[in-house]
């Protein structure tokens, strides 16, 4: 799914999630830096890269349990809210507005 919810849902409830890193996936999840991330995140998309992730998802639950939980606990903290995404897109019509494109 290039974005949904399922992903968000999941972040709420703790679930750290492993993505491909297309459409809204890479804007939900944050991948990098580590000590900001919030899930895993597969780039390229092929067998290798997602065996790769597998791997250090697992690594990372298994031998920095620290990390892991603090990447569950950013995820569960994000604001996947409308209200900031308000915010943000008035600022842009703001700038639009105050700078209008030149048309012929």
């Amino acid at each position: 799914e290039p974005c949904g919810l399922p992903q968000m849902c999941a972040q709420r409830y703790g679930t750290v999630p492993i993505v491909t890193l297309c459409g809204g996936l890479k804007d939900s999840v944050i991948v990098e830096p580590e000590d900001v991330a919030t899930g895993f995140g597969i780039l390229p998309l092929n067998i290798n890269k997602f065996k790769e992730i597998c791997y250090a998802a697992f690594d990372t639950y298994y031998s920095k349990p620290e990390a892991f939980q603090a990447m569950q606990r950013r995820g569960m903290e994000t604001d996947f809210s409308w209200c900031p995404r308000i915010d943000e897109y008035a600022q842009i019509l703001d700038w639009t507005l105050a700078d209008p494109p030149f048309v012929r």
